[in-house]
């Protein structure tokens, strides 16, 4: 009996995947990690290695579509991704760049990020918000020197609140060529 049983335990051990299934779904473990299967087959749940050889869950829907993703990026940065039915990636949470800023980053469903808020490359609180062709319109920073920027679709600045280039603080406004019409103080 014990020879049985160690003689079974080796062929188990040798296996390069095991599977579980019935009428509700199939669960896999093999060398790149856990995945489940809804009942028609389509991978629904993965825990494993990702691209990156960096670990990551990933959840499927019933299209076969990677809709949000918990994973390492290769640059060993966490990061959670959610992505539309069409398989655009539409947001994210996590670190981004060699200087592992957080960010909060939304896109549209052609890829150009509309809206961020995290911190900059210097370091600083950062806010930004843009049009469609990637025209920033809104960019809020907080720094030694803070301020608002309104710009308008083209991408002119059209208001400024905030700290200006000579260290005093006031208001601005701004026409479609970029001229200033009014300040104050």
């Amino acid at each position: 009996m014990v020879l049985a049983l160690g003689s079974a335990a080796g062929t188990i051990a040798q296996q390069r995947a095991l599977s579980f299934s019935n009428s509700t779904g199939k669960v896999r473990v093999d060398a790149t990690g856990f995945a489940l299967y809804d009942s028609a087959g389509h991978k629904r749940l993965t825990l494993g290695f990702n691209t990156a050889n960096e670990p990551g869950m990933y959840i499927w829907d019933k299209n076969g579509v990677d809709r949000l993703g918990a994973y390492m990026s290769a640059k060993g940065q966490p990061v959670f991704r959610l992505t539309d039915a069409a398989k655009n990636d539409r947001a994210f949470f996590g670190l981004t760049g060699d200087a592992h800023e957080p960010r909060i980053s939304l896109e549209d469903a052609s890829g150009n990020e509309r809206f961020y808020v995290g911190l900059s490359t210097a370091n600083s609180a950062l806010l930004t918000m843009s049009t469609p062709s990637n025209k920033e319109v809104i960019r809020m920073q907080g720094s030694d020197a803070p301020f608002l920027r309104f710009s308008d679709g083209s991408g002119t600045t059209r208001g400024y609140a905030g700290i200006f280039t000579d260290g005093s603080a006031g208001f601005a406004s701004y026409n479609e060529s970029g001229t200033q019409t009014w300040t104050a103080p």
